[in-house]
């Protein structure tokens, strides 16, 4: 197994070896990284070839800066934006407050059955897929690729106003589906108890 300084010097000889281990380690992970962005699994397919290539082809800017997974990472987030953009669906129109979604009133009680839940990594993908799209492309660049809302507003072509206010309504419609889901989650568990006890 190559070492990964070994992969990263063969990728910038364009050695074809380096390249499908390389390949081979990071495949799922950057799958995982471009379904956050394009639900469709076989466009998120595409974007993951395309990803590759740009890697690939571009593998000496990778100074060894940070990590090379991170590296990985942010060229595919930018595959991922720029083929949104050119399907134009990269639009922010205004928030709408009638957002059936928002509710920020939740109970103590909801914030305890969110508390008391365990969810798995698919629950909670499940959940931020749910997200309209604008919101869950906000939350995704903050809180999980950890984007500045500056370097977001400079790459979406928006305000730095308009990815805080998504990141907050976005928090909100999840923390709704969670709850739902936990609703889900403590009926069902319920529900076995109940059967068990027969």
């Amino acid at each position: 197994m190559l070492k990964e300084e070994e992969i990263i010097k063969g990728c910038k000889k364009f050695e074809a070896s380096s390249q499908q281990v390389l390949y081979n380690l990071y495949r799922q992970k950057m799958y995982g990284v471009c379904l956050r962005y394009i639900t469709d699994k076989d466009e998120a397919k595409d974007i993951l070839q395309d990803g590759f290539i740009k890697i690939f082809t571009q593998f000496k800017q990778y100074k060894g800066e940070g990590s090379l997974e991170g590296w990985l990472r942010r060229v595919m987030v930018n595959t991922a934006l720029m083929h949104l953009r050119k399907k134009k669906r990269l639009l922010f129109t205004p928030l709408s407050e009638d957002n059936s979604d928002f509710n920020d009133n939740e109970t103590e009680e909801e914030h305890l059955s969110i508390a008391d839940i365990d969810f798995t990594e698919e629950e909670l993908l499940e959940c931020i897929n749910l997200l309209p799209h604008d919101f869950r492309i906000v939350f995704n660049l903050f809180c999980i690729e950890d984007y500045s809302h500056k370097e977001i507003a400079d790459m979406l072509l928006i305000n730095e106003n308009t990815s805080r206010s998504r990141l907050s309504r976005a928090r909100i419609v999840l923390q709704n589906h969670l709850i739902k889901m936990a609703a889900e989650k403590e009926k069902t568990k319920n529900i076995k108890t109940y059967k068990s006890s027969w």
